[in-house]
């Protein structure tokens, strides 16, 4: 067999990427390559060959490897497949798909074989059950190879550590040979077959077959008993534990740093943020095989690890940047009004932005306008009530390419930046307010009260991951002092949670139900816009507010026309007139989202109104007499 190639990279779609390497394999009688398995396995076959050759005797190749991710491997696939037209080499096969070899790994065949099969179902293979998904067929041939399953476990229930970890030294020993044999498989899939690269590869060990082909050949990188081994890969197949009895005084469902199962990231420095994410879980893991569900069983695998109080020590934003200040004003304005008696929230919408500078990158939450949903002071503590104009928010600010990105609310003057009942109100709302392609909430609160020179001071912070992970999981109950959080150990459904552990210097480590909210807080910085740093949306702001108690749907309306009168007669002065959130949103609940986003690109693209929507306001002008 004779090939020469390239390699390439080529683009699956903006962040998605796949490595390519296209060859010529042309077979050739003088090479043994290949030819060595078959006469191994037929002499028949291997007479044939050599008189009258192989079926395919020079074949375009091309090798694609998907870097994305597992589960969305079969959108590379699919996408190759139909650039390069992909189609039958033989009209009348049954294969619809034999153009296209699938290679991936198979925990339910035993470590050291291989297996070829025309067709079949993804069997629990994620990476698989994306390439059936975007063909549209299962009537493709596939190589697998076993990894084998974890000690003890059925094949289907290897988890993704598994899945994905490290070899042990015996397994590195013998992993040479299983590829070289693979590839001899493959060479006799590509001019033979897959009938009867099936034949000469199935359930054979593929160490043992290589060397009866090569009896000269060695892969042997060193010797399993040269040197020192360590516990952790001392004569262990992939997923086994250390087992020293010897060192082990506990029983058989416990665990100690002898026989405890090592994790890939034991002993990083920095792990990355999806798997702190998931060691946070405080929940009981379900269905464990060593005894009876809880509360009639319970060992330590399955039981929800300590939750230890600690400050974070990074923050998703680093600083809240308010673009329009008359927005704030007036919001402030309205608590002073009230005597600063009744607590008011509102919405921020705005961006985040990366800033790069001398320190390092920055995360910038920039607010361009805020929206006050319908609420209502009760004993104490702001409720928030159904709000019908929400969609119309939501819509008005997505055509402005804004988000919401925290929240503002005031506060009665108090020593703490942050007390317990804040926690219980912030702690839902962030989140809520998170972005699917983020691993944490970035969403932000900004708290205005009076400090001790009863000066009005705003003051931004975030609540910690930890906190978010802890409501999530029903540990927080609602706070009776404003000073003291409470939690708990047992769930709604009476299930096992995680406790609640604080380091004290004098008392040591201690579980708690009761502790400080400072250690949920994450402090940021909340500054104004420098003039013209940062370009405005919105350059009004004198609007009422829509869900104001001293307004009605009738003046409203009535506001509305009258404020559209101001710019009727010049496109320019209409978009002035029309930069006012409160007034799109007014605007989208009487004629639709739909109608004002036009207008919406209008102001963001500082133009003129267009005539389309000119004449759609002067309509709305007319219909008011």
């Amino acid at each position: 067999m004779e090939s020469f190639g390239q390699n390439s990279e080529w683009k699956v779609s903006k962040s998605n990427k796949c490595n390519l390497y296209t060859t010529t394999c042309a077979f050739s009688q003088e090479s043994p390559l290949g030819l060595d398995l078959v006469d191994h396995v037929s002499a028949r076959a291997a007479e044939k060959t050599k008189t009258n050759g192989v079926p395919f005797s020079t074949i375009k190749l091309a090798v694609s490897l998907p870097t994305t991710y597992m589960n969305n491997s079969g959108q590379s696939v699919a996408l190759f497949a139909k650039n390069n037209s992909f189609r039958l080499k033989r009209p009348n096969s049954k294969n619809m798909m034999d153009e296209i070899l699938v290679v991936h790994d198979d925990v339910s065949i035993p470590f050291g074989e291989i297996r070829f099969s025309p067709k079949g179902g993804d069997a629990g293979q994620n990476g698989v059950k994306s390439v059936i998904k975007c063909l549209g067929t299962e009537q493709f041939p596939r190589l697998r190879i076993g990894i084998g399953a974890p000690k003890g476990e059925a094949p289907m229930k290897a988890d993704a550590q598994y899945v994905i970890g490290r070899w042990d030294c015996i397994q590195l020993k013998q992993l040479p040979y299983i590829l070289n044999f693979a590839c001899e498989g493959l060479r006799v899939y590509l001019h033979r077959g897959v009938n009867l690269a099936a034949s000469c590869c199935n359930y054979k060990n593929c160490e043992e077959e290589y060397k009866k082909l090569h009896p000269d050949c060695s892969f042997d990188r060193f010797e399993v008993n040269d040197g020192q081994m360590c516990p952790n890969c001392v004569k262990l197949n992939k997923g086994e534990k250390v087992e020293l009895e010897m060192l082990c005084q506990h029983g058989p469902n416990q665990y100690c740093t002898n026989c405890l199962a090592t994790s890939d990231n034991n002993n990083a420095k920095h792990i990355s943020f999806e798997d702190y994410i998931n060691n946070e879980k405080k929940l009981l893991k379900k269905y464990c095989s060593n005894h009876p569900p809880y509360p009639r069983g319970l060992c330590t695998t399955c039981a929800p690890k300590p939750c230890t109080l600690a400050r974070q020590k990074y923050r998703h934003v680093d600083n809240v940047q308010v673009v329009n200040r008359n927005c704030m004003d007036a919001f402030v304005q309205e608590w002073i009004n009230y005597g600063e008696r009744t607590q008011f929230m509102a919405l921020l919408f705005g961006r985040y932005m990366r800033k790069e500078g001398e320190n390092g990158v920055r995360e910038i939450a920039l607010v361009y306008a805020l929206y006050k949903p319908k609420q209502r002071w009760e004993n104490g503590k702001i409720v928030l009530e159904k709000d019908a104009l929400m969609d119309c928010v939501n819509g008005v600010s997505a055509s402005l390419n804004l988000r919401c990105v925290g929240m503002v609310m005031t506060s009665a003057p108090h020593e703490d930046p942050i007390t317990s009942f804040d926690v219980d109100f912030i702690a839902p709302l962030q989140l809520m307010y998170k972005d699917r392609a983020d691993y944490a909430s970035k969403f932000v609160t900004v708290i205005v009260k009076r400090d001790a020179k009863k000066v009005i001071e705003p003051i931004a912070c975030m609540l910690s991951d930890q906190c978010i992970c802890m409501y999530r999981d029903g540990l927080l109950l609602p706070p009776k002092q404003a000073d003291k959080c409470k939690s708990t150990t047992t769930g709604k459904n009476k299930e096992l949670l995680s406790s609640v552990i604080r380091n004290d210097e004098k008392m040591g480590s201690q579980e708690v139900t009761e502790f400080e909210p400072l250690f949920f807080l994450v402090e940021l910085t909340v500054t104004t816009a420098k003039a013209g740093s940062i370009s405005p949306i919105f350059r009004q702001a004198s609007f009422p507010c829509v869900n104001s108690a001293q307004e009605t749907r009738d003046t409203l309306l009535k506001e509305l026309i009258t404020t559209l009168k101001e710019g009727r007669r010049d496109p320019n002065k209409m978009r002035m007139v029309l930069s006012d959130f409160y007034l799109l949103i007014e605007l989208a609940s009487v004629i639709g989202v739909e109608s004002v986003v036009d207008m919406c690109q209008d102001i963001l693209n500082d133009r003129p109104i267009s005539a389309k929507s000119m004449e759609l306001l002067s309509m709305i002008m007319e219909s008011s007499y």
